[in-house]
């Protein structure tokens, strides 16, 4: 059983949402007699002898949908494979939106999203959720500096570096670079999944939603059958109550992951995004 807590300024009948200790999320009503600040006791599977307590809150607003350009080659489109900026629910609102996520530049790090998104501007969606300007403010700026400030570019000196050593040693360095790489991804690994878990906890979650990093690669061949990878990355946040259920219960890769432990290499099974 637990013992939940009515959101203030509720009344009788009024539906509210909480989240359960086992991290599900749950509509309840307030039951006749009852409103908010009383304490009314649920079903509940939780651990421990001890029965906690478990604040409620105010079902999130509906998210209206905003216009996004139609054609083939926008998020959604028939050309590319990006997913669509909006997924809609059976009410026609929001459910879940897909904010374009880029890990690195060329030549050293890169601005995690588009500038559309960045601040001093925000996601509508976003802010229609009741995230204020100054929370995805600090938010961002802590993705930039613990996250996206880790990689060094593409292309760059250590880049360099590791193609000709592995020239001149014919590959036999290769082992070790693998080894290098994988350490300097379960690093950002770590940092990506504390900064989401961070904005969930202190943001999204209190509100109704509910974020996750995902990614989508897939394969193209050259002329000589060598394998192309292709990504895209994004930030998901559901919005509504059944979206974060569903969000919660997704992975975060789809398309082709590969397992390089054999070699040193990265297991992307186990990353939070497509490295």
């Amino acid at each position: 059983m637990v013992q939940l807590e009515i959101p203030k300024g509720l009344t009788e009948g009024q539906p509210f949402l909480i989240q359960m200790p086992n991290g599900e999320q749950t509509q309840f009503t307030v039951p006749a007699g009852m409103s908010g600040g009383d304490t009314m006791v649920v079903p509940g599977s939780v651990g421990g002898a001890s029965i906690p307590v478990v604040q409620g809150s105010a079902l999130p607003p509906p998210v209206v949908p905003e216009n996004y350009p139609a054609g083939c080659c926008n998020p959604g489109g028939c050309c590319t494979i990006a997913l669509a900026r909006q997924q809609l629910g059976a009410d026609g609102n929001v459910a879940m939106m897909r904010i374009q996520y880029t890990m690195e530049g060329c030549c050293g790090p890169a601005a995690p999203f588009q500038d559309g998104d960045m601040p001093p501007n925000m996601p509508t969606q976003l802010a229609q959720l009741g995230v204020t300007a100054d929370e995805w403010a600090h938010a961002v700026k802590r993705l930039n500096a613990d996250v996206n400030g880790m990689k060094r570019g593409m292309f760059n000196g250590p880049f360099l570096l590791r193609c000709f050593a592995t020239v001149i040693t014919l590959g036999l360095v290769c082992p070790t670079l693998c080894a290098e790489r994988k350490k300097q991804m379960e690093t950002w690994d770590l940092a990506m999944h504390k900064w989401q878990d961070e904005f969930n906890e202190k943001v999204l979650v209190p509100k109704g939603g509910f974020c996750k990093t995902q990614s989508l690669c897939f394969v193209t061949y050259g002329s000589k059958g060598e394998k192309q990878r292709w990504y895209y990355r994004w930030l998901a946040v559901a919005v509504q109550p059944h979206a974060v259920a569903h969000l919660r219960a997704e992975k975060h890769l789809f398309g082709d992951i590969e397992n390089l432990s054999c070699c040193n290499g990265i297991d992307e099974r186990k990353c939070c995004m497509h490295p």
